[in-house]
């Protein structure tokens, strides 16, 4: 079985994720807003078994920090590994 990473989700992406439903609720309605939140979370479980399924981000300072991204249907989720080798925030 293929090593399983874990992934944290910190406070403030809750927040972002939240207001994100939040605006997609207020635009396209409920089945819209619940839609785009699990394609996003789908993303971020996908890291616990594809670490390195994530892209360098578009900012040099960020890659030098050591984030990527991974591109979901409706967003962008940045991540980055936490010097243990196994666990990404």
């Amino acid at each position: 079985m293929p090593e399983r990473y874990k992934v944290e989700i910190l406070p403030t992406a809750w927040e972002d994720l939240k207001q994100i439903e939040d605006y997609y609720f207020l635009q396209f309605g409920m089945q819209s807003a619940m839609k785009v939140t699990e394609q996003i979370l789908d993303s971020i479980e996908r890291l616990e078994s594809f670490p390195d399924s994530g892209s360098l981000t578009p900012d040099k300072w960020l890659n030098k920090q050591g984030y990527r991204m991974v591109i979901s249907e409706k967003g962008i989720v940045e991540f980055q590994e936490n010097g243990d080798g196994g666990e990404y925030k």
